[in-house]
């Protein structure tokens, strides 16, 4: 294969420049393999083109892939140098032989092309980025030129393109189906009742007993609760004071005559009947 030609070169060299400038030369954050990835594709796509024989479109395809493995070796020159290296002297060997296949027109066909690259990439790079309203514009762009270049050109194209062409329709009916359901999704609402429930009381020190004083428990130190004396069966201290002198005059009038025991019943043989029993 003769080298190429230096016009030839500098042609294709100042056309891949351009696009360059409109194109950024890697994505941000993205592994060299990806990219690597992504370039194969295209490399694919322009083959199945040149077998059909649009030029002008596989042109494109090939300046693409050109352009991708340029951002590799310039962002990752350790990647793979020597497999990078080959396949873009081979590109430009196959660019060489395009051109003159080209038909009148051709360059705004590919240039036309490129431009369905660049969207398509870019639409694809923002829908796994999570920018679903930018993807959707982005590959709704990608769709409208992609359709422009079928419809000018044989039935033989969509099928070379198939593959991009379907996972673009799928994408786009994916995004959506995604923005309108966070458009119809029901966002969270919140109305304030007037009361502060994140408020807590704390019971001042001021309010604490003491130390050294006589602890009495009292229904005062927590005011919301019911009064002792109200409460049915409960009874407060001054009437437990009251019961127990109750019992100790009791006891000292019975005195200490009264025998243990059950009424009624006699202890032994020699105690007497108590005449409630007789």
């Amino acid at each position: 294969m003769p080298p190429l030609s230096k016009a030839s070169a500098v042609k294709w060299l100042l056309l891949v420049g351009t696009f360059f400038v409109s194109t950024p030369s890697c994505w941000g954050g993205e592994e060299p393999s990806e990219t690597w990835g992504r370039a194969y594709s295209w490399l694919q796509t322009g083959e199945r083109l040149a077998a059909n024989e649009e030029w002008a479109l596989a042109m494109g395809s090939y300046i693409e892939t050109f352009r991708q493995m340029k951002a590799i070796r310039e962002a990752h020159p350790s990647y793979e140098p020597e497999l990078v290296n080959y396949r873009i002297d081979r590109l430009g060997e196959m660019i060489e032989e395009i051109e003159p296949k080209l038909p009148p027109g051709g360059n705004s066909i590919t240039m036309k092309f490129l431009d369905f690259i660049e969207s398509y990439d870019l639409g694809m790079k923002q829908r796994f980025s999570n920018q679903y309203s930018e993807s959707l514009a982005t590959l709704d762009i990608a769709k409208v030129i992609l359709d422009e270049i079928i419809y000018e050109n044989p039935e033989e194209f969509r099928d070379a393109v198939d593959t991009q062409y379907s996972i673009m329709h799928k994408s786009i009916e994916w995004l959506e189906r995604q923005i309108t359901y966070r458009a119809r999704k029901p966002r969270a609402t919140y109305t304030s009742d007037g009361v502060d429930w994140g408020t807590t009381e704390f019971v001042k020190e001021g309010n604490l007993p003491a130390d050294g004083d006589t602890i009495l428990m009292s229904g005062s130190l927590f005011s919301s609760g019911p009064d002792p004396g109200q409460v049915r069966g409960f009874t407060t201290i001054p009437e437990l004071e009251n019961n127990e002198e109750k019992k100790e005059e009791s006891k000292e009038e019975d005195g200490d005559d009264q025998k243990p025991g059950l009424p009624g019943f006699r202890m032994s043989s020699k105690q007497k009947e108590s005449p409630e029993a007789e």
